[in-house]
Parts: C-alpha cells; structure tokens; sequence
C-alpha cells in the first residue's frame, strides 16, 4: 500500500485512488461488504491469491448472498482490470489458484514476475493463456 500513496503524492484527494487490502478484514461478511464498497466505488483492491482463490471459489462460505457477493466482485463480472504479481505462481494450470485465476471474466490483465521463465513454453503458455490476448494454443512442444 505504500507504493500507492507514493505515486498518488501531489495529486488532488478527488484524483486519489482508494486503495484497501482485503487481509485487513477477517470477517467474511466484512470481507463482503469490503468487495461490494470496492465494486461500487472503484479504487484498489490488494489481496493475496490464496485469499482470491478462497473467495472466489467460496470456500468455508455458507451464505449464498455472501457467496454471491464474492462471486460477483471477484468473477463475473469482477474486477475491470486485474494486476498480478508474482505471476510465475500461475504456471501450473492443474494448480487451484491458477483455475481461480482463470475464472474471473475481466480480460484486462497484467502479469509481473521477477522470476525467469526458463525458456518452458508450456509454462509460458500457463502463465499467459488467459491473462494477455495472446495465445500460444498453436504451438506444440515435445517433451523429451
């Protein structure tokens, strides 16, 4: 949250972004009221992908409006425009977060990693399928 109040330094409060960090709640009917305040108003919503994946997917949820609620902020329709960092994280497509992370229908999408791809296509692919309008379902890759 630090690095938005610094680039948000000398702007006008009514050019400020809000910005909030879902970890900061524990409750998931806060944590719902959070999402919707977020969906409504706009602004920044930082949280981690085991939280997303979590949310997204409703686990240990029992309320279908809370459910609904998630489902709605997080999926579809979701966000307008999702930024993931350590993108590496999603290069297993068998891997939970990664079929959350597919799910959500926004497809504006920016994938940060500081973590070399190894010249893997198939990893690149996982990362990217999804996440850019680019895909690499033409290319084959034999595995030796």
């Amino acid at each position: 949250m630090n690095e938005f109040e610094k680039w948000q330094e000398g702007l006008e409060d009514d050019e400020k972004l809000e910005v909030a960090e879902l970890a900061t709640v524990k409750r998931p009917q806060e944590r719902g009221f959070m999402l919707q305040r977020w969906q409504d108003e706009g602004g920044v919503m930082i949280m981690g992908y085991e939280m997303y994946r979590n949310l997204a997917q409703g686990r240990n949820v029992k309320s279908r409006k809370l459910k609904d609620i998630f489902n709605k902020s997080l999926v579809d329709p979701g966000p307008d425009f999702v930024i993931c960092d350590e993108g590496h994280i999603l290069k297993n497509e068998a891997s939970a977060v990664s079929k959350a992370m597919n799910s959500i229908r926004s497809r504006r999408r920016i994938i940060l990693t500081g973590t070399p791809l190894q010249n893997n296509l198939i990893e690149c692919k996982y990362i990217l399928r999804g996440n850019l309008i680019l895909y690499l379902s033409a290319v084959s890759v034999k595995i030796k």
